[in-house]
């Protein structure tokens, strides 16, 4: 009787298995019955609702962040034809990815951008094995990866003063304030931004301009990022104490000040991000950014500048904190360009500003695909002795460095000459006028470019190259070896 109950009780579990994969093959093949056919036929199909659109983010197992688009299925359909435009400029949409992709299904994976504006167009596809026929109607769908806009600044306006009769609400959020395409505005007085976290951004394609009146200043003490827009700070003489494109605020509000005393010399921290981008600027007779003399010692954690070109007129240091430091500085993309000479520095410190000081493990100096052409030309491309050390890794990646830094740029990037900073160096040149380098200049000086990828070549640019305008230089290079390893501001490249 025991072994019967065994047996019937091992084939009770047998049966239950059995029919379980049974329900789960016919729950499979309805659902595939459902999304192909679904008993449609005979029909004229509709594309997907607008509406009913899924846009997430995600970053693939590269570090590249995508878009995953989702739409609901359309019974009876026999695929979809997928488009992915950029319409940044609606007149001229350019294809992200393969353009009127057939799509067996209902989701599509693609590489996203920041501060994009995009449109999706899906048409359904009939089916003849059920007679169904195509959509007619393409279902379009248009989004964007910008900042929401609070408002927008009509042109013709003097900034401080609209800002005034507009304060900013407080938010835990970034805001951003959008200024018109092709604007045109002034800026005579203090625009403080405060603690707010602010996005101050013009249009991509036709981008407005800011003039600076000599009293003209954009201040923070927060995260800012400041993007397609055109500035001219001519006006802001090179006197004056505190002329700057961009002010950190010279008292820093107790909410952001830190009181371990690891941090003591620089406890005004900004842990959002500070961005230039996409800007040209002209004018700089002083500072690009300043710490004000600040009445406490300021951490940036992040700066970074990208896709701009700027003129400095200046014989004074261009980043310059003596109350503080940049713990992540990253240039990318730029064209910086000096029309004088100078004996100063590009980038300088507060001394003893380092990661450590800071709150940090380790901090970076990275420049990636920079043209800098005549920066500080008989002085230190930068100074800031706080930072030699093991913990901050200089990166230098396919930089253009043309008469900068008195023929040692390597050595001062790599603060005081320091050989044991880690170094992450790739296809980077180096030119200085007329006749190059000497032994021990750049590359074969013991503190110079070992990385056996530098080389020394004239890039002969195209220019004109001493224009005030940025819009009006042109710094096509024509060195065969500058352009086959792609080094240097890619916008000149692209001409090729």
């Amino acid at each position: 009787i025991f072994m019967k109950q065994i047996w019937y009780r091992k084939t009770r579990m047998v049966l239950m298995a059995s029919l379980l994969f049974l329900l789960a093959s016919c729950i499979d093949g309805f659902h595939d019955d459902e999304t192909f056919s679904s008993g449609v036929t005979n029909t004229q199909l509709e594309s997907p609702d607008a509406t009913k659109v899924k846009i997430t983010s995600q970053v693939n197992s590269q570090g590249v962040d995508e878009f995953k688009i989702q739409w609901p299925v359309i019974y009876g359909a026999g695929g979809y034809r997928f488009s992915l435009y950029i319409v940044d400029d609606p007149s001229n949409p350019q294809p992200v990815g393969v353009e009127n992709e057939i799509i067996d299904g209902c989701t599509v994976i693609r590489p996203q951008q920041e501060d994009t504006k995009y449109q999706i167009k899906i048409t359904t596809l009939g089916n003849d094995k059920y007679n169904n026929k195509d959509a007619v109607n393409t279902m379009e769908f248009v989004f964007s990866t910008l900042v929401p806009s609070v408002a927008t600044i009509p042109s013709n306006t003097e900034l401080s003063a609209w800002f005034a009769a507009h304060p900013i609400s407080p938010s835990s959020v970034e805001q951003a304030y959008e200024l018109e395409p092709n604007g045109v505005y002034t800026l005579d007085g203090k625009l403080d931004f405060g603690l707010n976290w602010i996005t101050f951004r013009g249009d991509k394609v036709h981008h407005p301009k800011i003039t600076y009146g000599e009293n003209g200043r954009i201040i923070t003490q927060s995260g800012l990022k400041i993007k397609f827009i055109d500035f001219d700070c001519s006006n802001v003489p090179s006197t004056s104490a505190n002329g700057s494109l961009l002010l950190l605020s010279d008292t820093p509000d107790a909410s952001i000040l830190r009181t371990a005393s690891d941090v003591s010399s620089f406890p005004a921290l900004i842990d959002k991000d500070i961005v230039i981008k996409s800007c040209n600027i002209m004018g700089i007779n002083k500072y690009l950014l300043f710490s004000n003399n600040s009445t406490k010692g300021y951490t940036i954690k992040n700066l970074r500048i990208q896709n701009c070109i700027i003129a400095s007129n200046s014989i004074t240091n261009v980043i310059a904190l003596p109350q503080g430091y940049i713990n992540d500085l990253t240039l990318i993309q730029n064209t910086i360009y000096s029309l004088v000479n100078s004996s100063t520095q590009f980038i300088s410190y507060n001394n003893s500003g380092r990661p450590t000081r800071g709150g940090y493990v380790a901090g970076t100096i990275a420049l990636y695909n920079n043209t800098l052409y005549n920066i500080t030309n008989s002085g230190n491309f930068a100074n800031y002795p706080g930072m030699s050390n093991t913990t901050v890794t200089v990166k230098l990646r396919q930089n253009l460095f043309v008469d900068c830094s008195n023929r040692n740029v390597v050595r001062r990037l790599c603060p005081n000459g320091n050989t044991t900073c880690p170094r992450e160096f790739s296809n980077n040149a180096y030119w200085w006028n007329p006749d190059g380098f000497a032994v021990g200049d750049e590359m074969d000086g013991s503190a110079g470019d070992k990385s056996g990828t530098g080389f020394y070549e004239n890039p002969n640019f195209v220019g004109p190259i001493n224009n005030p305008d940025p819009a009006k230089v042109n710094f096509t290079p024509s060195g065969i070896n500058v352009l086959s390893k792609k080094v240097g501001d890619p916008r000149w490249l692209s001409v090729q």
